[in-house]
């Protein structure tokens, strides 16, 4: 895969992260679990809700095990938290990204 795809797929996870906690916010922070299941009477759209869920569950975890400072790049960029360092935030956010991808292929998000 090339690096315009790669960088590609790992925004479209962010974004899905982002939404995924977005949604945990409203609930105060506390995330709930659910047994991740298909069944034949979901709809196509429910099956995809579902599998939107479950990876960003799995990039949740991907994220908490990136360093500090890359954390707080993704974390001000898709979530809108403070950005407290002198260094530029986009230049840390793209930093993360090679780290991201071999996450993501240890845990099968390719």
């Amino acid at each position: 895969m090339d690096a315009k795809k790669r960088h590609q797929l790992i925004e479209w996870h962010l974004r899905n992260w982002s939404e995924s906690q977005k949604f945990y916010a409203i609930n105060l922070g506390y995330k709930t679990s659910r047994v991740f299941r298909i069944s034949g009477s979901k709809s196509f759209d429910d099956m995809c809700k579902d599998f939107d869920k479950l990876t960003a569950d799995i990039f949740d975890v991907i994220v908490s095990e990136l360093p500090q400072i890359a954390q707080e790049a993704i974390n001000h960029e898709y979530l809108g938290t403070l950005w407290k360092h002198s260094r530029k935030v986009d230049v840390e956010r793209k930093r993360a990204y090679p780290l991201i991808w071999e996450k993501m292929e240890k845990k099968n998000l390719i």
